[in-house]
């Protein structure tokens, strides 16, 4: 099974004969749009010319480890986890989740809330360790009192 969001150009579910839905016991829409097809063909030839998914995977094997080598320095995020870049991390409490999510957008960095504790990232496919070690060293920057450093 296979399926692709809407910055893909061609957003949905895709699946094997197998898996198709029975139609006596769904109602199953499929509003599929020739145009996306053309237009998702054309950005799976470039990600696959340019090695897009294996530069993916390095920067997500990179960034895992890093981020799992500041949980275990700084003590201050801990249960790294994820598949390829979609990554997230806990904090110890909502409050610390909070002040991590003010500290890295200061520095430019976007995560979202995914939980309670949780900071999540969905970046670009174009994310590279560069990018990814400005993370990994504004979280070993990072001090829950921060706030009250920045106004010194």
């Amino acid at each position: 099974m296979m399926t692709f969001g809407g910055k893909t150009g061609i957003s949905g579910f895709y699946s094997t004969y197998d898996f198709r839905l029975n139609p006596h016991c769904a109602s199953f829409e499929q509003n599929l749009d020739l145009n996306q097809v053309i237009s998702f063909g054309v950005t799976w030839r470039h990600i696959q010319s340019r090695s897009i998914l294996e530069y993916v995977q390095d920067t997500s094997s990179f960034l895992k480890i890093e981020l799992a080598n500041a949980a275990r320095d700084k003590g201050q995020i801990f249960n790294v986890r994820g598949l390829g870049t979609a990554i997230a991390f806990d904090c110890r409490s909502k409050s610390a989740t909070d002040s991590m999510q003010h500290w890295l957008l200061k520095r430019g960095i976007v995560v979202a809330r995914v939980g309670p504790n949780s900071l999540g990232l969905r970046p670009a496919l174009v994310l590279g360790p560069k990018h990814a070690a400005n993370l990994r060293d504004a979280v070993y920057q990072y001090h829950v009192n921060h706030d009250a450093m920045d106004r010194m």
